[in-house]
């Protein structure tokens, strides 16, 4: 959902072009994900994994091809979304890999499987923080209004009038015995 919407805000500004995008981009991942139910049909037992692979190599498909539309129509992708586009394409391409090379060989390559899965994870959360980073508005420091000397007379004649108001109201709640003052 996430590559989704980073796609959706690149070409957001041109609707048909969107429509065209999202239409391609939407039957390409149908198409990957009905291959990976067909593929698993006769081993039931590995249809999750065959499933997992699918859904991250069709979040891969799904960056990659977003970016050669975007290259195709000349739009501009911001720098945060390009980069975490990058960020989860990197960890999808990563995790399609590691399944597909290493299916048959986890039990001797597990610790090394496992070390490459965190690695990509750590580089993609990397590129993601980079992004945010860059365009992370600095907010200004708040300015306290100035208040003139009249200005706080007044507000702090209203502030005293009301705290025996307050402090009854407080004593009442906390069922103290001071609320009969």
């Amino acid at each position: 959902m996430a590559v989704v919407e980073i796609a959706r805000k690149a070409f957001a500004s041109y609707s048909a072009i969107w429509h065209l995008v999202g239409l391609v981009l939407l039957a390409l991942t149908l198409g990957i994900m009905v291959y990976s139910i067909s593929v698993a049909r006769d081993r039931s037992s590995l249809m999750v994994r065959y499933a997992d692979r699918r859904v991250e190599f069709s979040t891969a498909l799904f960056v990659v091809a977003m970016f050669v539309f975007a290259r195709y129509y000349r739009l501009p992708i911001s720098e945060a979304e390009r980069q975490l586009a990058i960020g989860f394409g990197l960890y999808s391409c990563v995790w399609v890999k590691n399944e597909s090379l290493y299916e048959g060989w986890k039990e001797s390559l597990g610790p090394i499987w496992y070390m490459i899965q965190t690695l990509a994870f750590l580089a993609s959360v990397i590129v993601w923080c980079k992004a945010m980073r860059s365009v992370a508005p600095v907010p200004a420091p708040a300015r306290m209004p100035e208040l003139t000397p009249e200005m706080y007379a007044r507000l702090s004649e209203e502030v005293d009038s009301r705290l025996p108001t307050l402090h009854k109201r407080l004593s009442h709640l906390l069922g103290s015995k001071d609320a009969r003052r």
